[in-house]
């Protein structure tokens, strides 16, 4: 039942920026694709916003992606765990706008594989 609920998790996100245009210097916006694909199941981490708590996403079921907007300057940043004791991989992918930012990939049993960049605009 976990893996069903995942999807549902990213509803929310597009209520977020709403409250962002009157803020000084508040930036263009952005559309931020993150991705995790390798041997599953995984922990996911992510940015949404800069100044927010990090999401979470426990066994998530691979490949998962998510789409979120955000504005002004941000971090852009995934980062997943492989949370299986057998070995595999893990990678993780970051694009900004259509521009992938950042991609990693990593090998081994909890292989850590994480994506970061600033975005200044």
């Amino acid at each position: 039942a976990v893996p069903t609920e995942i999807p549902d998790l990213p509803t929310e996100i597009p209520d977020l920026p709403t409250d962002l245009p009157d803020l000084p210097g508040g930036g263009k916006k952005i559309t931020v694709v993150y991705e995790v694909t390798g041997d599953g199941p995984a922990e996911i981490v992510y940015t949404e916003k800069l100044g927010e708590s990090p999401k979470r996403v426990s066994n998530a079921k691979l490949p998962w992606k998510i789409t979120t907007s955000m504005q002004g300057a941000t971090l852009v940043s995934v980062t997943a765990i492989r949370s299986s004791t057998d070995s595999g991989t893990i990678s993780c992918r970051a694009t900004v706008d259509g521009e992938e930012v950042a991609q990693r990939t990593r090998e081994g049993t909890f292989a850590t594989a994480s994506c970061t960049k600033m975005i200044l605009n």
